[in-house]
């Protein structure tokens, strides 16, 4: 089996496990309760499963493989991204095995959502939400290939989670960063929104940014490929070939951008909490940013900034507020939808 199998068979599952509790849901006139445990269950599966995922050659997870084995031999020169190089060499000096670096490294990732699920959903619908993010677009591919950036976008939902405790949250917000530099675009967003929280104004700089993307084309492109030259990771984003990959204006990434605005416009509308217009805000802005981007070959890496957020912004507020007439029904919806995006897309 190859790591192509093994991503469809984890697609098919976690699409089949949403499909499941969505129909129960439905059959179901008031809220189910399923017993929190089975998140520690499931995680356990999950990181189990990445472990064993078979390494392709020159991918993101076998160069990572290659960086570990470097440093045990004294070969290898300083990993970029400090944190993970500090990961790294602790762990060549304890161990000398890469797959308890990859255990290491699933619960690190699989804790950031843990802990925000606790800190921000009520007991009874954490599961829903657990399953819901674990089976959206892009959570497998950070937890087993792009697995320094989906590290630091795990410590940065620690880091919100402890919103109310400052010394956590600036602690994790740079812990994040030092995993994955990419992590500057959502924490330098945090703390401008939490600063200025004025959301209709980010929606206006939404639409703003994205009429500059569709006028201003490859301009936008061009001058980020002046700035961002020199670094290895921007090279091959801007001029590798990536005639594999489909790059150019992503009307269906936009799609799938925009239907979170709308869905938390209405809500918004319904509802004043403090911690859901944070939440979207800050999905807000950074979904702009990436709109500047999204010509860029793997454009969605720069999209997965505000994506990750996407289960969150959807059930956040159902969690805790009677929004709709048939709230089961609208949740099972959900599940199914985000579940059959990352089927379909993958």
């Amino acid at each position: 089996m190859t790591s192509i199998d093994w991503q469809y068979f984890w697609n098919l599952g976690t699409f089949i496990l949403s499909s499941s509790v969505a129909l129960r849901l439905i059959l179901s006139e008031k809220k189910i309760n399923i017993s929190n445990k089975s998140i520690y269950i499931i995680s356990f599966i999950i990181i189990t499963y990445f472990i064993f995922q078979p390494i392709q050659i020159y991918s993101d997870k076998w160069i990572y493989k290659e960086n570990f084995e470097n440093i045990i031999n004294l070969t290898n020169d300083r990993i970029s991204d400090y944190g993970y190089h500090f990961l790294n060499l602790i762990s060549s000096f304890l161990f000398e095995s890469f797959e308890i670096l990859l255990f290491i490294i699933g619960v690190i990732y699989l804790t950031g959502y843990i802990v925000f699920i606790k800190k921000k959903i009520p007991s009874g619908f954490r599961f829903i939400v657990f399953l819901v993010a674990v089976s959206s677009l892009g959570f497998y591919g950070y937890g087993t290939n792009t697995i320094r950036q989906g590290l630091g976008l795990s410590l940065f939902l620690i880091a919100i989670a402890n919103d109310g405790k400052k010394h956590l949250f600036y602690l994790f917000l740079v812990l994040s960063i030092l995993f994955h530099k990419s992590l500057l675009i959502p924490v330098i967003v945090i703390l401008f929104t939490k600063k200025f929280p004025s959301i209709n104004k980010y929606y206006f700089l939404w639409f703003l940014c994205l009429i500059i993307s569709l006028l201003f084309k490859n301009i936008i492109v061009d001058n980020l490929s002046e700035y961002l030259v020199g670094n290895d990771k921007f090279d091959s984003y801007f001029f590798e070939d990536t005639k594999r990959y489909k790059s150019g204006f992503r009307i269906d990434f936009l799609i799938y951008s925009l239907i979170p605005l709308l869905y938390g416009r209405y809500v918004l509308n319904k509802i004043d909490d403090k911690v859901y217009r944070s939440l979207l805000s800050m999905y807000i802005v950074v979904n702009a940013i990436w709109l500047l981007m999204i010509r860029i070959p793997f454009t969605d890496r720069f999209a997965y900034l505000s994506w990750f957020l996407i289960p969150f912004i959807f059930l956040y507020p159902l969690s805790k507020y009677k929004i709709f007439k048939h709230q089961n029904l609208v949740v099972s919806t959900i599940i199914i939808y985000i579940a059959s995006v990352n089927f379909i897309v993958n």
